[in-house]
């Protein structure tokens, strides 16, 4: 497994979480960030990796949704 690709991914699903207006797609793209911790953390825990025990979304659901919104600028 490719973790820095898993890793990415994750982080990608989270910022694009914080940036939409649309509760459903932050929704999904929620899922999808906890779909990828879930990946993670199983081949973590097959490795024997110590740091599996404290892998997961960071925020659950309810916490995210009430964080402001954040528009990204390039």
């Amino acid at each position: 497994m490719d973790l820095n690709f898993q890793y990415a991914e994750h982080q990608q699903s989270l910022m694009r979480a914080m940036t939409t207006t649309n509760i459903s797609l932050r929704t999904r793209h929620l899922e999808s960030a906890d779909s990828v911790a879930a990946r993670i953390q199983a081949w973590q825990h097959a490795e024997g990796a110590n740091a599996a025990n404290g892998w997961g979304l960071v925020m659950d659901d309810a916490e995210f949704r009430d964080l402001p919104i954040q528009r990204i600028t390039a």
